[in-house]
């Protein structure tokens, strides 16, 4: 990759592929929100993948992505691809967030570098489910690529809003298990991907859950009973994992809830000058660079560098006729100063000739697990 965020969608990945636990819940404490995963009790690993992040666009207005990835099994790389999802969509989102475009036409785009990422280093050979749901401006916008879900609780009543990418899911009916569950297109697959990005409208007491398919296999009615009844989004989701392994545990189970309301109201009061991110193992912050307009691309020069190393240096006034000996010590001091930085300058100038340039980050890296 030769983007501008490929630096900072490397270290994502990498810290999405980290080692982590068997199993984990996560509550958010900076907005009502809660995440989950868990390896189940027939696979040796989790591919698996779910992440919230907040941050800041280029207008000044908070925001919040969640993004559930589920790598696909029987196919090279699950895991790593499922990672690499998360990984290039973030980093591609919180860049391109930084110019004007829009909010919809922002998570399109990362959903379409995330596929191109993938499908590059894979070729269709391996891939990834993909459900995100984006908070911004008071507006609730979710994409869907595969068989992971998005549900929406809402007046006692479970409701799905995506369609599954599946024969099954596009037919609305029941068709023959082995035919009906081959996925119609997932991320990795390549330029045939088509991305649909949607509005849900939602009121204060809603809830909008995202699920990978060892979640959704239990019965929906199920699904929302243990919502109704769980007191937070952390219990909710630690109930839904606990039910998935009662009910065989199969498969990998992750899932997401996000309150959309209370979650928007929260942003809106409290602004952070940085992005930050959760997964259900740990959490990470971002240093969000400065906003640009979305021609304004070059990268920053080597003087404009300096600029921001060497302190400016005052000019010497000019000489006066009856200088006095204190003056004259003043002038000579000024002019060490002054020779100073210029080769402090020169120095600088020196060594980014030879630096790449890469997008100022910076990643707290939590410990990993034994």
């Amino acid at each position: 990759m030769t983007n501008a965020w490929s630096d900072t969608a490397a270290r994502l990945t990498s810290w999405f592929q980290r080692k982590t636990f068997p199993s984990a819940v996560r509550r958010i404490a900076a907005f009502p929100a809660a995440l989950s995963s868990d390896v189940g009790l027939k696979r040796d690993e989790n591919q698996d993948r779910v992440a919230i992040a907040r941050g800041t666009n280029t207008s000044g207005q908070p925001y919040v992505l969640a993004v559930l990835s589920d790598g696909i099994g029987g196919m090279q790389d699950g895991a790593g691809s499922a990672a690499a999802t998360l990984g290039n969509l973030f980093a591609c989102f919180f860049d391109t967030g930084r110019t004007d475009q829009g909010s919809e036409p922002t998570l399109k785009l990362a959903v379409h570098a995330a596929n191109s990422a993938i499908h590059s280093r894979l070729e269709g050979k391996g891939g990834a489910t993909l459900s995100a749901l984006l908070l911004c401006q008071g507006i609730a916008y979710i994409v869907n690529v595969g068989d992971s879900r998005i549900y929406k609780y809402a007046a006692n009543e479970l409701s799905q809003l995506t369609v599954d990418d599946t024969i099954a899911g596009q037919l609305g009916h029941k068709v023959e298990a082995e035919m009906g569950s081959n996925l119609l297109q997932f991320i990795g697959i390549g330029d045939a991907l088509e991305v649909n990005v949607m509005q849900v409208p939602f009121n204060p007491d809603d809830m909008l859950l995202l699920t990978s398919d060892g979640v959704h296999y239990i019965d929906k009615a199920l699904i929302a009973t243990l919502v109704a009844n769980a007191p937070d989004p952390g219990t909710a989701l630690r109930r839904l994992t606990e039910t998935s392994k009662w009910c065989g545990g199969h498969d990998n189970a992750s899932a997401a809830i996000v309150l959309p309301h209370a979650t928007l109201q929260q942003l809106a009061e409290n602004r952070e000058e940085f992005c930050s991110i959760w997964d259900p193992f740990g959490e990470l912050h971002l240093l969000q660079g400065q906003p640009r307009s979305a021609q304004s691309t070059a990268p920053v020069r080597p003087q404009d560098s300096v600029s921001q190393k060497v302190a400016p240096v005052t000019r010497p006034s000019a000489p006066q006729p009856q200088a006095d000996k204190s003056t004259k010590t003043k002038r000579k001091r000024e002019r060490k100063v002054k020779a100073t930085a210029q080769r402090g300058i020169e120095e600088v100038l020196e060594g980014d000739q030879d630096k790449p340039k890469v997008p100022q980050l910076k990643i707290e890296f939590p410990q990993k697990a034994d």
